[in-house]
């Protein structure tokens, strides 16, 4: 995904309205943050890739974290530097341009990190991404690389990685008559439309390719399916005045999603890997 001067990020028009899009994810993303403090309880720093306006920024600097808060799109950047402006916590939040398909070398990024007003950690205890970001990304070997470098030994690599198979999504479409849509996700590197006459390359690893593509950097640790019961974001309209509805889809997901097959058979899943020891190949 390639921009110049003259043409922006494709992110950065979704910028002014990304916000008014939260409440759609407010059910998946609370699935996904019951799971996180397990991996948090020793970490001091960590690096969000692809933060977009702050939302999990924010929540991580509210546990005394230090992060580094990564995007490519320098609006969206634009709108975590207000919010961290006006929040109590927002002084632990280093906002930095990021593309995860153009990485620089670890440590160039780390020493302008160190450079900065701000300051940093030599090296991440946690690195994470939420929603799908790392789905963009062409190159998952490469970018493991580069995040084996920055981490601290047995640093924990945590992803919420849209699946290949969402059955919630197969039905919808194909109850709509749009099996080219019911079936997106099942072809690699196709061009999706951001909805503002822009484009992005998407993939959709299962937990296990994903995994694999992630050797030798990092090992498996857990898988967590994250939306088998609860509607993608797209879909939660459908049930907002609905409680007692999202309610029983909760406890049913907090059940089984994160029992195979539910971690290939879910909207979203969050993986968590572990550095490799030794050095890298």
């Amino acid at each position: 995904m390639k921009t110049s001067a003259t043409h922006p990020p494709p992110f950065d028009s979704l910028a002014d309205s990304f916000d008014d899009e939260l409440p759609d994810s407010r059910l998946l993303r609370k699935r996904i943050w019951h799971h996180l403090p397990d991996y948090l309880n020793n970490c001091r720093h960590l690096l969000e890739l692809g933060c977009g306006t702050g939302v999990d920024a924010l929540q991580f600097a509210e546990r005394g974290i230090k992060v580094t808060a990564t995007d490519s799109s320098p609006k969206m950047l634009s709108k975590l530097r207000e919010k961290a402006g006006r929040h109590p916590q927002g002084v632990y939040i280093t906002p930095r341009l990021l593309d995860m398909n153009h990485l620089p070398s670890a440590r160039d990024f780390i020493a302008e990190i160190e450079s900065s007003p701000e300051g940093s950690a030599l090296r991440y205890d946690v690195v994470f991404t939420n929603f799908g970001a790392i789905n963009c990304v062409g190159d998952l070997n490469k970018l493991a690389g580069f995040l084996w470098d920055a981490l601290n030994e047995n640093g924990y690599f945590i992803a919420v990685v849209m699946n290949r198979c969402c059955p919630i999504e197969i039905a919808y479409h194909l109850l709509r008559l749009q099996p080219k849509k019911a079936f997106r996700r099942f072809t690699d590197g196709r061009p999706v439309s951001l909805g503002n006459g822009e484009s992005v390359e998407v993939w959709y690893p299962t937990p296990r390719a994903f995994s694999r593509q992630c050797t030798p950097y990092f090992t498996r640790v857990a898988t967590y399916g994250v939306g088998v019961f609860l509607p993608p974001p797209y879909l939660t309209g459908k049930i907002e005045q609905k409680e007692r509805l999202q309610s029983a889809l909760f406890r049913h997901e907090s059940r089984i999603a994160d029992l195979y097959p539910a971690t290939v058979m879910s909207d979203l899943y969050l993986i968590v890997l572990q550095k490799a020891s030794g050095k890298k190949d």
